[in-house]
């Protein structure tokens, strides 16, 4: 079987397109739980300020194991190519 070099260069392009939608959508997600939070804060009048923590944690944030992202765009890119040559017809 031969390599189609561009059929492996768009496998990667589409892979790495899907991570960065991934991420985007991560980002929109975070806005959108920050903008719904912030509005109920708003909606809430407090009269004692002293009793309030100094530090407010609205969220976590979770650390990206790179081995794991890298393993995800591999696979990505490693199905793609494999659903295009199947169904393109172009490993023959």
């Amino acid at each position: 079987m031969r390599l189609n070099r561009r059929l492996l260069l768009e496998s990667i392009i589409v892979a790495a397109f899907l991570i960065i939608l991934f991420m985007v959508w991560k980002i929109v997600q975070g806005y959108m739980t920050t903008k719904k939070v912030m509005e109920s804060i708003n909606d809430i009048t407090i009269e004692v300020t002293d009793q309030l923590p100094s530090e407010v944690t609205l969220s976590t944030s979770q650390n990206i194991e790179w081995p794991i992202f890298l393993a995800c765009f591999l696979l990505m890119a490693i199905v793609y190519y494999g659903v295009r040559t199947v169904v393109g017809g172009t490993g023959k």
